[in-house]
């Protein structure tokens, strides 16, 4: 009875040994398992949007990067870079100009409008803005003066309120230009490209469009502002300024090599017809070839009284 026992005992611990450390499939088949490991170094994408989300025309607005807009450079005006400045009127000290130049001489050569007569600049020595042609400037720069190309925004205040604003293109008038009264009021309004006013009439001695002939500013289908004529070779020939298609104040007429020739006085006003006392128009001023004057109007006038 003893043994008996015995060998009971060790028989059921021998199978629960058994079942313990035989594999699954010796009990009873599992069905094989199908999923794959994922080997991968990045996570995967999951979309959050469920079923019903998707049933119920929900989708979910996936947040995006906001890009830093990139802050414009202020001293930076059509691609170079400039100076600023202010001015006082030494006059008029409620006058107040706000200007911006470039620091560094820029080859015009190929940039600019040979017949542009109106380069605007600032003058270091004197503190003020002036305007000349273009041969006139090279001379003085070359004297030695120190004088900059206007370039980007320009701005004039009186009594701290703006009176005018505009743009300058390596010293010509650009873009729009505005002028207001002391209520801030707009007065007038021009385009400019380039030194022109876009509205002007330009007519050619070819058909290529590159040998200036005139130059006439339009306002109202009316001519209105600065004219210029031209020679063949480029030199002036006229200058003067209509009002309301009617001439005014001083024309001065050249050779074709660049010497004055004569200068004409017409009304200042185009509703005026004569200059003071003086039927209109008539001539100031007279020089020869060589640049030597053979007629003062004012000194005649002092001869026959």
């Amino acid at each position: 009875m003893y043994f008996y026992k015995k060998f009971l005992v060790t028989a059921f611990t021998l199978s629960l040994a058994l079942a313990y450390l035989t594999p699954a499939k010796v009990i009873g088949q599992t069905p094989k398992d199908t999923t794959q490991a994922l080997e991968t170094d990045s996570l995967p994408e999951i979309d959050m949007d469920t079923e019903e989300d998707e049933l119920l025309g929900i989708k979910r607005k996936k947040r995006k990067k906001k890009k830093k807009k990139k802050k414009r450079d202020k001293k930076r005006w059509f691609g170079f870079s400039t100076k600023k400045t202010y001015l006082r009127n030494r006059n008029r000290k409620t006058d107040l100009e706000i200007i911006r130049y470039l620091s560094e001489w820029p080859d015009l050569e190929d940039d600019r409008d040979k017949y542009v007569q109106e380069f605007f600049y600032y003058d270091v020595k004197r503190r003020r803005v002036r305007s000349d042609t273009w041969q006139k400037i090279k001379a003085r720069r070359r004297k030695g003066n120190t004088l900059y190309l206007l370039h980007g925004l320009y701005r004039k205040q009186r009594n701290r309120k703006l009176v005018e604003k505009g743009y300058y293109y390596m010293g010509m008038k650009h873009k729009i230009w505005e002028t207001f009264d002391k209520n801030y009021i707009l007065l007038t309004k021009k385009k400019y490209e380039k030194g022109w006013l876009r509205d002007s009439k330009f007519k050619y001695f070819d058909g290529n469009g590159k040998k200036l002939k005139e130059v006439i500013q339009m306002h109202h289908k009316a001519k209105h502002g600065k004219y210029y004529a031209f020679y063949n070779n480029g030199r002036i020939a006229v200058k003067g300024e209509y009002e309301y298609d009617k001439k005014i104040k001083r024309w001065t007429h050249y050779y074709k090599w660049g010497n004055r020739k004569k200068m004409v006085q017409y009304p200042t006003r185009f509703y005026q017809k004569s200059y003071g006392d003086q039927d209109t128009p008539f001539d100031l001023y007279r020089w020869d070839k060589r640049g030597k004057q053979t007629y003062d109007h004012s000194r005649n006038r002092k001869g026959k009284k």
